[in-house]
């Protein structure tokens, strides 16, 4: 019996192999299953951000309408049948037609369809190449594309019958796959299932005290209402309907469909453990389409996932290339990320779980770099610019609420200083020194280097902001660059043998001060003060 189940897992493994390179490429990863839909989420956020932009009450409405109805992906035709079914029609059963310009299409059944009923609801067939995934683009869609949609009445072939229908080609096809139903469904997803709850999800559930707390959060966002949540409350009325705009859009990206990549990685490695690789590897390779969508393919078109927003952030920190130490190259973040994206769809295969587990554990990691550096950039422009843009507070409040919930995990003190100074009412004055030693504190909790995080750099300086260099003052070096590069070399010369000499003392006698810290006792010291209890004074 084990040896029957061993050939039956190569020969999955082996039929997985043999039609893996029939999909697209995912930038340097090539996926053994079909995510192109998947990938076209982002084409929903892309046009929820356009209705949002023209500042209009039904371009507000129809932004509303896509994130809760969805518009491409996953779509669906809710076909009604003249007659009633002789018969039940399974779900994947294959249905034959005619799109809206009497060319052949089809879709698999997809929900089971009882004899006696009159409806068919029909999951479009999908196409490998992102370019041209799907022709039927409707649902919420404001400008819907229905060319590759079975046509308004006509004939299907099921199983060999027959059957005519007659249906609303614009009302009735709809979307499966939503950002909205990406919070909403949480609780049975990330919290009830099968190996759940899965750990990310927890922090979040931990802290928010709401399985649906990205709708929860983005629907009074929509209303320019207050929250009431756990912790983390906001208050959107004080931001107008153009600041709304930036934090609803990137909402959706950072907060619904960034926390559901994760679950769909932590699915995959709960498919692998119970020996379903195949299963394990398609959830693998849809978290890589949610990872970078669909967009960030085409030549000249910017993306609106995690993908796109560490590039942005590598600029800005100084943390592009594979040694996080260069501007204009490919982000350390994503060069990481999809390493052990690859790595880790190889461990499912082989049915190396515990490894794939490690890998996934990697990109968490890699995922909240970004988020962390969008909201120190955000706090350190509205720490220093003369007058308050409430676009800028509110990307900084979006920032926050989607990093809070792992630094309260660590320490719940660091997450509060965050907090009161990113709240809605309180971001025009925010102490960026604080919220910067607040993230820093809880680095070593999060498995994040002070040189993958970076600090901000001025490109009319080149160099880093002096108030937002990288942290790491014991073993980066880029640290005391910055204290000593502005009175020059002489200067730096100076220090660097003053520091010689602190270290060799403390070879006797241990230091209290910062520069000779042991490993994790940066946790235990209140934020902007020494071992002593003394504030810390940086140049």
């Amino acid at each position: 019996l084990t040896t029957m189940k061993i050939l039956a897992s190569a020969l999955s493994i082996f039929q997985l192999l043999s039609f893996c390179d029939g999909f697209e490429s995912i930038h340097s990863y090539t996926p053994m299953s079909l995510v192109t839909d998947a990938a076209a989420i982002d084409q929903d956020l892309h046009v929820i951000h356009l209705e949002l932009k023209k500042e209009t009450q039904r371009g507000w409405s129809n932004a509303e309408q896509i994130y809760r109805k969805g518009a491409f992906s996953k779509p669906v035709a809710k076909i009604v049948l003249v007659s009633k079914l002789e018969d039940d029609i399974p779900v994947g059963t294959t249905v034959r037609g005619v799109d809206t310009d009497g060319f052949p299409v089809s879709g698999k059944v997809y929900e089971e369809a009882k004899a006696e009923e009159r409806e068919l609801m029909v999951l479009y067939d999908i196409n490998e190449v992102q370019a041209n995934y799907v022709n039927c683009q409707v649902g919420a869609n404001p400008a819907p594309n229905v060319g590759g949609c079975f046509n308004s009445t006509g004939n299907v072939t099921v199983n060999g019958a027959v059957l005519s229908y007659d249906y609303d080609v614009y009302k009735h096809n709809i979307n499966e796959r939503t950002i909205e139903d990406m919070s909403t469904s949480a609780e049975d997803k990330m919290w009830k299932c099968e190996h759940c709850p899965f750990p990310e999800y927890e922090k979040f559930y931990n802290y928010y005290g709401e399985f649906n707390y990205a709708d929860r959060i983005l629907t009074h966002a929509f209303r320019g209402e207050q929250t009431f949540l756990k912790n983390g409350n906001m208050d959107f009325g004080y931001y107008t309907e153009y600041a709304l705009s930036e934090f609803l859009h990137k909402g959706m990206s950072y907060l619904n469909i960034w926390m559901y990549t994760i679950r769909q990685m932590e699915q995959a490695v709960a498919e692998c453990e119970e020996s379903r690789y195949e299963d394990g590897v398609h959830y693998w390779d849809e978290a890589v389409a949610y990872y970078t969508g669909s967009r960030s393919l085409i030549p000249n078109r910017d993306g609106n996932l995690i993908w796109h927003q560490a590039m942005l952030r590598c600029d800005e920190f100084m943390t592009c290339g594979p040694n996080h130490d260069e501007r204009d190259e490919d982000p350390y973040v994503n060069i990481q990320a999809f390493k052990h994206f690859n790595e880790g769809q190889l461990n499912i295969v082989n049915g190396k779980c515990k490894l794939a587990r490690k890998n996934k554990e990697r990109i968490v990691t890699m995922m909240l770099i970004p988020l962390i550096q969008g909201t120190l950039r955000y706090s350190h422009i509205i720490a220093h610019e003369d007058k308050f843009y409430e676009k800028h507070g509110a990307e900084a409040t979006l920032y926050a609420l989607a990093t809070l919930p792992f630094v309260h995990d660590c320490n719940p003190k660091n997450a509060e200083i965050i907090y009161q100074n990113m709240k809605s009412k309180n971001t025009a004055n925010v102490d960026f020194t604080a919220v910067k030693q607040a993230f820093e504190g809880t680095y070593q909790c999060l498995n994040i280097k002070c040189a993958e995080v970076g600090g901000i750099w001025e490109k009319k300086l080149n160099d880093y902001k002096p108030d937002a260099f990288p942290c790491g003052l014991r073993d980066d070096t880029t640290f005391w660059m910055v204290i000593g590069g502005s009175a020059g070399g002489l200067v730096l010369l100076s220090i660097l043998g003053l520091v010689f000499l602190r270290m060799r003392r403390g070879k006797k006698t241990k230091s209290t001060n910062i520069d000779t810290l042991e490993e994790g006792d940066m946790e235990d010291i209140p934020i902007g003060r020494d071992k002593e209890g003394q504030r810390r004074q940086w140049s």
